[in-house]
Order: structure tokens, then sequence, then C-alpha cells
């Protein structure tokens, strides 16, 4: 056993192997298993106790919420400790995805929520200012550099996988696309998962293989493989860096080039100059002491002098499968 994860050697294997070796392939659950020194069986009997248990949140792909002609933000909400509203209003709302408390001096509750216009988004955050009372910013995800969240399980600490930048810009992609991406989100613990899905979308086992490899080059979707329930496996520290990016060069794509970071977001403010900290990033770790000292490292290797570091206290939408 490890004390930080609370697993034991086979289940770190397992878990580590379907974050960084999971393959595009007819079978990844195969060559997973082979990175890990195991035979496919014992992978995905173990994969299968872990999911049942709620530590193997799924495996699959984050499908990119541009391709569905939706658009995100980030928006801080200053509730001054009345969370439950937040809560409650969210709860059942598919595309609000993260809704955290925070330790901002101000905007202490945190949410993203998905939307089909910026103007929807403004809507969304003048109502909680009208209805509760709240001041809100907004954060519009301008472009994201990065997206991998992958936990290492040996080292304590986040840290990407080889499929962690997705294209500057969002492709068209058609209707039949977009079902095949919706459809691979989650993908079932069987040695030949894709054969399974493509049965229910009247494809080949090939082609379906060979359209997703095509999805995760457009940047259709994202990061693929497991994605684990952090407080279960020991990862009790997340922290959201977002620092001033005036004056710096490149610093988005220097904070995306980090191996610790697991989000970088630009973004846009609402209302103009109402936040200075526009690039964004996201660490983990086993403690706060990891996730901050893997933080500071990147900041310091950019160049960024005027940051903030803003810690998640408590998920007020936990379970959801993203």
């Amino acid at each position: 056993m490890r004390p930080e994860t609370g697993l034991t050697r086979e289940e770190i294997a397992v878990l580590q192997a379907l974050q960084y070796d999971f393959t595009l392939t007819s079978t990844p659950y195969r060559d997973a298993a082979r990175a890990a020194g195991m035979s496919v069986e014992e992978l995905l009997e173990t994969a299968r106790r872990l999911a049942e248990v709620g530590v193997l949140k799924r495996i699959g792909f984050y499908l990119n919420y541009k391709s569905e002609g939706l658009k995100a933000a980030l928006i801080g909400i200053a509730t001054n400790g009345r969370h439950d509203i937040i809560a409650e209003r969210y709860k059942n709302d598919d595309n609000t995805t993260h809704v955290y408390v925070r330790n901002h001096p101000v905007y202490d509750v945190w949410v993203v929520v998905k939307r089909p216009t910026e103007q929807d988004l403004i809507e969304e955050a003048r109502l909680l200012e009208e209805k509760y009372g709240f001041k809100t910013v907004v954060l519009f995800g301008h472009r994201t550099y990065k997206l991998s969240v992958k936990l290492d399980l040996e080292r304590g600490v986040s840290r990407s996988g080889p499929y962690a930048y997705p294209p500057p810009e969002t492709p068209h992609i058609t209707m039949e696309e977009l079902e095949i991406a919706r459809k691979v989100r989650i993908l079932p613990l069987v040695e030949r998962p894709y054969r399974v899905v493509a049965s229910q979308l009247g494809l080949a086992e090939e082609v379906l293989v060979s359209k997703v490899r095509e999805l995760v080059r457009k940047g259709v979707l994202l990061d693929p493989g497991a994605v684990l329930n952090g407080r279960m496996v020991g990862f009790n520290s997340n922290i959201m860096v977002a620092f001033n990016p005036e004056g710096l060069e490149n610093p988005c794509e220097c904070t995306a080039r980090s191996p610790y970071t697991t989000h970088v977001v630009l973004r846009r403010v609402y209302p103009e100059g109402a936040w200075k900290h526009t690039c964004y990033f996201m660490v983990h770790g086993v403690s706060r002491k990891a996730a901050r000292e893997a933080g500071l490292e990147t900041l310091e290797s950019c160049g960024a002098t005027d940051w903030i570091e803003i810690e998640s206290l408590k998920d007020l939408k936990p379970g959801v499968v993203r």
C-alpha cells in the first residue's frame, strides 16, 4: 500500500497505465496491460473493481464543448457563505460541470458554465446578481492551451498525458462525427471496447477506430484514457492559479509546457477590467505542499510575478462524469 493513495501496487499500476499508456488502437486495454506488466484479464478485473467503488470515474475522452456549438465561462460568485443556493441551482444543470467553494477573499464559489452564446453566459451572471444579490465576475474561455487531467499516483502530483494540447481552432464537424464523439466519451471495460460501440453505430470496428483517431487529431476528442476520483486516490489539494500575463512572452504557452498543469486557459473578462489575472491553470497534489510546489515551479519557469492561488475547499457538485 501507498499511504498517500490507499491503493495497492497492482491498482496503482493499472490506473497509471490506463492514464498514460492508453493507446488509440482497437486494443487499448491490452496495450495498457502490457505497460502495466500483467494480462488484459487482470487489468480489466482490477479496473472494474475500481470503477464499482468510484475510484475510476470513466475511461474514454473529453468532448470539446466547442464542437457542440457551446461557449464556456468560469464564473466567480461572491455568495458570502450562501453556498447552498448555488449547489441547488446547478445540481441538475448538465451544462454546469464544476461547482467549487474556493478560498478567494471575495469570490468564494466558482462554477464552469456552458451555454449557446456568450450573451447567455452574461445573462446567467446577471441572474445570479439580480435574484440573489451575488457579485460576479465572468471569465470567458478565450483559448484552451491544454487539457490533460491526469494524476500521477507514483509522484503524488498532477502530470499531463501524451494528448494534452488541443488545436487553437475548433473544426467544423458533421452530425455523424458528433454522434461518434458522444458515444466514445465513456468506453466499456471489455477487451475490444470499440467493437461494442461500433456495433451500436453500425460501423466496422476498424472504421470507428480510424474516425476516433481523426477526431483526436482535430481536437474534438481530448485527453484519452482514465479519469480518476482525485479525493479517493489521496489527491486532497486542487489549486487554481491565475496570473497577469501582461509583459510576458507567450505566457499561456509556457505554462502549458509544464508537466504539472492539467488545464491552461486564456480568459477574457466581463465586466472589462474586473479581473487582471487572465492566464489560468490548475495543479493537483496529494497535499497542499505538493500542489503549491508544482504551481510555484511553473510560475517561476514562465517568469510570472503577479499571480494568485485559489484553492478548492469543497466540491458542491460531486460525482459529475465530465
